[in-house]
């Protein structure tokens, strides 16, 4: 089974592409970045993954997608270009929380068994969740992901906690670069992929949708009052009945 993977929930976009047989495992056949981020240069970065994989376009049965937290309009564009392959290819969705993704890249680029995925929520605040490595690298969710104060996730840091994300550094004001406490990271396409080994053989997900954890609201805003000046008149009205 031929994979595409796109992750776009970070500034660093990237797709990949794999091949997954069962009682085999995914294998990673190879990866593209967005240059500049642009969702424009997505069928660029496609083709030379796909030149480089040895894979044509309707080869493509699976998509897995990044569904945040993270850029909105970054993961709302990856959903739409997997709806492209679904109607196209009929394609299988699947659809994977970006910040597990970011807590398995973490585990596989350092030995370590617990770490604390911080991802940027504007406002002053950030979505948080903590994972745990456990046995034949299965990702335990300790705590749920949640919006919270990283000044208040700093006053209850114990000792021995990592905290892994893009610009990390903005979170801990005062501690010194190359703090092995903190981690630069970002989730990717690759380990996206490898995060929905368990769900390939399902069938999957047509109704994809954004992780969003703020309640969004709706005001509708007046019609617009235009007051005119009094020497403009409009012919063909007459205000005496």
């Amino acid at each position: 089974m031929k994979i595409l993977g796109i992750e776009w929930s970070s500034q660093k976009r990237t797709l990949a592409l794999g091949d997954w047989a069962e009682g085999k495992g995914v294998r990673i056949l190879a990866t593209a970045a967005l240059s500049g981020g642009r969702d424009s240069k997505y069928f660029e970065a496609f083709q030379r993954a796909a030149d480089q994989a040895g894979v044509q376009k309707g080869d493509i049965e699976t998509v897995v997608v990044g569904l945040g937290p993270g850029s909105y309009a970054g993961i709302r564009s990856a959903i739409s270009v997997a709806y492209g392959w679904h109607l196209a290819n009929e394609a299988k969705l699947i659809g994977i929380p970006s910040d597990r993704v970011l807590a398995r890249k973490t585990f596989s680029d350092h030995s370590i068994t617990r770490v604390h995925t911080l991802i940027d929520a504007q406002r002053g605040e950030c979505y948080h969740a903590l994972y745990e490595k456990r046995k034949e690298d299965s990702i335990h969710t300790v705590q749920a992901l949640s919006i919270a104060n990283p000044e208040q996730l700093i006053r209850q840091e114990s000792e021995g906690d990592v905290f892994v994300g893009a610009d990390i550094q903005r979170w801990f004001h005062g501690r010194p670069h190359g703090d092995l406490s903190l981690l630069e990271g970002s989730p990717d396409a690759a380990t996206l992929i490898q995060e929905a080994e368990n769900m390939l053989c399902g069938p999957g997900s047509p109704d994809l949708k954004p992780i969003y954890l703020r309640p969004t609201t709706f005001v509708k805003a007046p019609p617009a009052r235009i007051s005119l000046p009094d020497d403009i008149h409009f012919h063909g009205a007459s205000s005496e009945q």
